[in-house]
């Protein structure tokens, strides 16, 4: 019989903050460990300039959510943990505020965040991350 306590995903993620000295970009990063493995890793180049550090951070986050979705969909399909979330660890609690807070998505400090990266709130409500 296989034991499906280890076979919970969880994820890392970050980024740095404006590193490219050419157009300012950030680069974001995560990898999620499966049964204590890397499955999954990215490293690469926000789309657009990031105006702090946590917004470049926040980002990290949503580039991981969308992962965990599709993990969590394929472990779903195998009827493997289907009610457990996936945990996304960042370092930035600013960005981990904003993703757990969903009244701060219109804070006058991130009112400039693009919209999609207010998917994360949604997807913490419904227990998904």
């Amino acid at each position: 019989m296989v034991c499906l306590i280890n076979l919970v995903p969880i994820s890392y993620c970050n980024a740095d903050w404006g590193s490219n000295t050419i157009n300012c970009k950030s680069i974001s990063g995560y990898f999620f460990v499966l049964a204590g493995g890397p499955i999954m890793w990215t490293s690469k180049a926000q789309m657009t300039v990031a105006l702090s550090s946590t917004e470049a951070k926040y980002h990290s986050i949503s580039e991981a959510t969308k992962q965990a979705i599709y993990i969590h969909k394929f472990f779903s399909s195998l009827n493997i943990n289907k009610s457990i979330p996936i945990t996304i660890h960042n370092n930035n609690q600013s960005s981990i505020a904003i993703a757990n807070q969903q009244q701060m998505m219109f804070h006058s400090q991130i009112k400039h965040y693009d919209i999609k990266l207010h998917h994360v709130c949604d997807l913490i409500v419904k227990g998904l991350i």
